[in-house]
């Protein structure tokens, strides 16, 4: 592992270096937010990969795209999250490390802050998160089913970039007669912590047809049967992560004409779901 490390160094800076001028000066944004989650770096969990247990606190469809080799998937929007942990972690003294999609994802604090409030004394989020991971560990990441992964299949920073548009774009672009506003959200980021509604704010005014809320999964299969060739695709998120594996399925299915929220409904109103 640490050979590894060495060799690719030099492209997981340019990564990082490229993904804090994206997020801002503070490199971890979701920390203070979650002061009670303890947390590993890259380097650390590579020394430590053969000795953890790893979960992947994301969607299936997200899982089935690109994960940790070894990681199991405990979605940490789950009503039965803590039976299916249990089930891969019977040990509460274990140590168990969470990730997701990045540093303004927060699902692997969320999952770390559960499985700690419930027993378990050491729990981590990894919250560099999978890319982080993949552009260091190819040897020991799997992307579309194959393992090791291949560096160059990753989707380019740029080539994502060129189909992200900012808020004001995208509701002016929402109220064209092509467009369908697609929210891939899981139902606990589509709420405060209060229980009011986390939405996009000033949105116009769409029907039933043109406004869907589609898990990823399903989104998937709709893609694959070519349901919206044609339209215009417009796609938002909890915080721009998880839209990066959609791509994939855009891309394979022979979709063109789609843009992504930059920066998710977090850019826009700075909530995060606890």
């Amino acid at each position: 592992m640490k050979k590894v490390y060495r060799i690719l160094l030099p492209l997981l800076l340019l990564f990082c270096a490229a993904a804090e001028a994206e997020e801002g000066a503070e490199p971890f944004p979701l920390r203070t937010q979650f002061p009670e989650v303890k947390v590993i770096s890259l380097e650390a969990l590579q020394e430590q990969y053969e000795d953890v247990v790893i979960v992947d606190s994301r969607t299936r469809f997200e899982y089935e795209t690109i994960h940790i080799n070894k990681a199991v998937r405990v979605p940490a929007s789950s009503k039965s999250f803590l039976k299916l942990l249990e089930r891969y972690v019977p040990d509460y003294d274990s140590k168990v490390v969470f990730y997701c999609n990045g540093v303004t994802c927060s699902k692997s604090y969320r999952a770390a802050a559960l499985a700690t409030r419930a027993g378990y004394t050491d729990a981590y989020s990894f919250d560099a998160g999978i890319f982080a991971w993949a552009t260091a560990n190819p040897r020991f990441t799997t992307l579309l089913g194959k393992s090791p992964m291949v560096l160059e299949q990753l989707i380019s920073e740029q080539h994502f970039a060129a189909h992200t548009i900012d808020f004001e774009t995208f509701r002016k672009r929402a109220s064209e007669p092509d467009a369908i506003v697609i929210d891939v959200r899981d139902a606990a980021q589509r709420r405060n912590s209060d229980g009011t509604r986390n939405d996009l704010p000033g949105m116009p005014s769409l029907d039933r047809t043109q406004r869907l809320v589609l898990y990823m999964d399903l989104l998937k299969r709709k893609l694959e049967r070519r349901e919206y060739i044609g339209k215009q695709l417009l796609i938002f998120d909890a915080t721009g992560k998880q839209v990066k594996w959609l791509e994939y399925s855009l891309k394979k299915y022979g979709y063109d004409h789609y843009a992504f929220l930059k920066g998710g409904v977090y850019s826009v109103t700075e909530v995060v779901h606890r």
